[in-house]
């Protein structure tokens, strides 16, 4: 998602372009290659990722969220914000553990 948002803001940087590489070294000492791997094509044939060749090195693809993810992650967020809005006008003084529970 963070790629999604910095490539709408035109701040794009090659390193943080998204292909399954760079999701190997990001989560890689957390689990396996192959767990890695079929987690993303799942997500693919589901149509949560989408998939595309990058045009400097054809050999990679770019990981986008489809407008599904977009639309859900975004959702998500509306209503914590809500949430949030509620909270802060019900309690005047709003403590950590109330914001971790949302």
């Amino acid at each position: 998602m963070r790629f999604y948002y910095h490539e709408k803001l035109s701040s794009i940087q090659i390193s943080d372009i998204p292909t399954k590489e760079f999701l190997f070294k990001k989560i890689g000492n957390r689990s396996s290659r192959l767990s890695i791997s079929k987690f993303i094509d799942s997500m693919v044939e589901t149509g949560v990722l989408i998939k595309e060749k990058t045009e400097f090195d054809k050999r990679k693809s770019i990981l986008r969220p489809s407008a599904i993810l977009v639309n859900e992650f975004e959702s998500m967020h509306d209503q914590r914000f809500v949430k949030l809005k509620d909270l802060s006008k019900n309690i005047t003084e709003t403590s950590l553990d109330a914001l971790l529970t949302i």
